[in-house]
């Protein structure tokens, strides 16, 4: 059963104009990149995209596929992403990463680059295998249960009751 985000998406994607189709759009950044780069799929040439903040980019056009993360009977399932005709856009990004690689997705409503219909942040690549010329990848979210919380250091200097006079 989708859930109620999952229903509102596929609500908003089946009441767009006629013609107007979804575009997928992921955007890749790593230490190791001098800027964020941005992948539209479903595109001939290079596009110029408006985030949800406001800010112009480029995105290059990049055939893609996306499938979501979810979840089933047996719990969640990761996100994937595949990249075709790797060799020429993505693989030197790839070959300059430092560290892990985090994906947002965007897409939007036919030719309107202006309006982000669906956003999924905060994904991680975790498993990636390169081919010839193609790159598929598992995506999922930092595991939060790994994490400490809080992040702060208690000290006498911050939390005075602490001190045991």
């Amino acid at each position: 059963m989708p859930s109620l985000q999952e229903q509102a998406r596929d609500e908003a994607y089946a009441s767009a104009p006629i013609g107007a189709e979804p575009r997928s759009m992921v955007e890749l950044y790593a230490t190791g990149f001098d800027v964020p780069l941005f992948f539209l799929a479903g595109v001939e040439d290079d596009t110029p995209v408006v985030l949800e903040d406001g800010t112009t980019v480029t995105a290059l056009a990049c055939a893609f596929r996306f499938t979501p993360p979810g979840a089933d009977k047996t719990g969640p399932t990761p996100a994937k992403l595949g990249v075709d005709n790797v060799s020429g856009k993505i693989l030197p990004y790839l070959k300059a990463a430092t560290g892990a690689i985090s994906v947002t997705y965007r897409a939007y409503l036919g030719d309107d680059y202006g309006t982000v219909v669906d956003l999924i942040e905060g994904l991680k690549l975790k498993r990636a295998t390169v081919a010839a010329a193609t790159v598929d990848g598992e995506l999922s979210f930092e595991e939060i249960a790994t994490q400490a919380f809080p992040r702060r250091t208690y000290d006498l200097d911050t939390y005075g009751a602490l001190w045991n006079a």
